[in-house]
Parts: C-alpha cells; structure tokens; sequence
C-alpha cells in the first residue's frame, strides 16, 4: 500500500486519539517521525 505523508500522520493521530494501545500514545508523544513503515510494522493489527 502506498501512503502520502499527511494521510499517515491523519491515521497515525486518529489512532491515537481514540484509545489505542498505548505504544501509539507513547510514539506520538515522543515527536516520532511518522512513516509508512512506522504504520505497516507497528499499527497492522488495527489497519489490517
């Protein structure tokens, strides 16, 4: 799947807004860089 930036981070944040395991929280407080890979490894099991 092919990804542009600004969809990630909308996913990544709506992921993370609405009470998602608290990795996401934890990568979104620390100011990660949001990546496709970053997505496909480590928020699969909510997008798949």
């Amino acid at each position: 799947m092919d990804y542009d930036s600004e969809s990630i981070k909308k996913a990544f944040y709506n992921l993370v807004s609405s009470s998602q395991p608290d990795w996401c929280s934890i990568m979104a407080d620390a100011g990660e860089e949001i990546t496709e890979i970053t997505i496909e490894l480590q928020c699969r099991v909510v997008f798949w």
